[in-house]
């Protein structure tokens, strides 16, 4: 059997979730937009994959060295590590695929504000 999953919402839309994995598209929204960028998110248990599929991407981490951007290629797998502080932004004609644990939730994910905005 195949069944088609279309996009339904904006932001993160999840169009597949079972224990061992979660698939969804990203599309524009707000928390998804370029700017002034004031807080973070990381997944402490597990790493999830980006893969631009149109329009234009930028990926943030926060590591020790300090503010890291990345410009998404299409058609490549972004892997970001087990608790590795990210934002994606998003321009208003892209489409991003991601892929995540099933296991992913908001006991494993910490939304950390940032001390200094960072401007994409």
């Amino acid at each position: 059997m195949v069944t088609t999953l279309p996009i339904t919402a904006p932001g993160f839309c999840p169009v597949v979730q079972n224990p061992q994995f979660k698939c969804a598209f990203i599309t524009p929204s707000a928390q998804y937009s370029f700017g002034e960028i004031t807080q973070m998110k990381r997944h402490n248990d597990t790493d999830e994959i980006f893969v631009l599929l149109s329009g234009t991407a930028t990926l943030l981490t926060l590591e020790e060295g300090g503010p890291q951007t990345v410009a998404l290629q299409k058609n490549i797998a972004y892997n970001v590590c087990a608790g590795t502080l990210h934002h994606l932004a998003v321009s208003e004609d892209a489409v991003v695929f991601v892929t995540e644990s099933g296991s992913m939730d908001p006991k494993n994910t910490d939304t950390v504000v940032l001390e200094r905005p960072i401007i994409l």
